[in-house]
């Protein structure tokens, strides 16, 4: 019975994991180039036995038209680079922004790094007349001079990126390689949306919350069970 009651707890815990990522999932489901947590039941090992690694879902969105010159969705198994306090992180986040020293950003204000670094447009923004454009490789063109090329980075195997705030991601190094033009795609004012599909979110916090209080009652009937087996033994 003991034991039974702990596979029980364990159970219970398990699905009360999995159904803050779902949670999560949900309420991230119109953030632009969020990707969603998968429940530990989505993930088999080789032997198809079920582990308890928390995973990411790198699966794209669908790429919504914009028209904004600073937005920019990323197709492919790669990544924009962005400078932090705490290091270069990724992200598949491109809405970007100017700010007020003429750094190409993110929204949250991290500086978006090219291959030379920093990308500073304030020269750019002098002349009212020059349009900016990002081309499908990375290059950062006015009219038709290159100005830059962001720094498209990738990773051999995404899920050993551990997922941040504001959609970023980073591996304990922080080194990441540069990734060749074919691996990648730019589409210029576009954004990526959330990978999430609220139904099928839905279903699963549906089947979740079942499952947890299967387990639940499942608790209450052991530990009757056991309570009668005490007494019985009293008498």
């Amino acid at each position: 019975m003991t034991e039974g009651l702990e596979n029980a707890a364990s159970a219970m815990r398990n699905k009360m994991m999995n159904i803050q990522i779902v949670a999560n999932n949900l309420a991230n489901v119109n953030t632009t180039g969020f990707k969603r947590g998968m429940t530990f039941a989505e993930m088999l090992d080789g032997e198809q036995e079920v582990t308890t690694k928390k995973a990411t879902d790198f699966s794209e969105g669908v790429f919504v038209e914009t028209n904004n010159p600073l937005n920019v969705a990323i197709s492919g198994d790669a990544f924009f680079t962005v400078k932090t306090p705490e290091g270069e992180y990724l992200t598949k986040n491109g809405d970007f922004k100017i700010d007020n020293n003429g750094y190409l950003t993110t929204r949250e204000g991290f500086k978006v790094l090219g291959q030379n670094g920093e990308i500073n447009l304030q020269d750019e923004l002098i002349d009212k007349n020059i349009n900016l454009a990002i081309t499908k490789n990375g290059e950062i063109k006015s009219d038709d001079k290159i100005i830059t090329k962001l720094k498209i980075s990738k990773v051999e195997n995404e899920q050993v990126l551990t997922k941040a705030d504001g959609q970023r991601f980073y591996n304990n190094e922080k080194q990441y390689t540069i990734a060749n033009d074919n691996d990648f795609e730019l589409y210029h004012g576009y954004l990526e949306s959330s990978n999430t599909n609220a139904i099928i979110e839905m279903q699963q916090m549906i089947q979740l919350q079942k499952d947890y209080e299967a387990s639940q009652k499942m608790i209450t009937s052991i530990d009757s069970m056991m309570s009668q087996v005490k007494e019985m033994g009293k008498i």
